[in-house]
């Protein structure tokens, strides 16, 4: 009745550790620096399911971040150089810079 429109946005990938290994040092092993696919989408299925039941539901638009995040079977922590998360579920700034660069438009043809 105010003339707000209401969309969901399904929740960025959580990581299972620090993210702060993905920053190497000269002499310090390298360590895998993503989740794959596969285990957000296990991760999340349960999550997803309500989300998706609401969105058909209420007739509301739902933005879904994994393929900002993600590619085909990874997702990497780092983009063009940059660490995307502070902690293991919040992104940081460049993180969020990545999130708002698609969520901005997506909204804007959405509503």
């Amino acid at each position: 009745k105010a003339g707000k429109k209401v969309v969901l946005f399904q929740d960025t990938p959580e990581i299972p550790f620090i993210p702060e290994r993905c920053v190497h040092r000269p002499l310090a092993p390298k360590k895998p620096c993503f989740i794959t696919r596969e285990e957000v989408l296990a991760r999340q299925s349960e999550y997803v399911s309500i989300l998706q039941n609401i969105k058909l539901r209420q007739k509301i638009p739902l933005f879904d971040p994994i393929d900002i995040i993600c590619n085909e079977n990874n997702c990497p922590l780092m983009k063009n150089h940059h660490l995307i998360y502070r902690d293991s579920h919040h992104l940081s700034v460049a993180g969020s810079e990545l999130i708002a660069e698609n969520f901005v438009p997506w909204i804007n043809r959405t509503t």
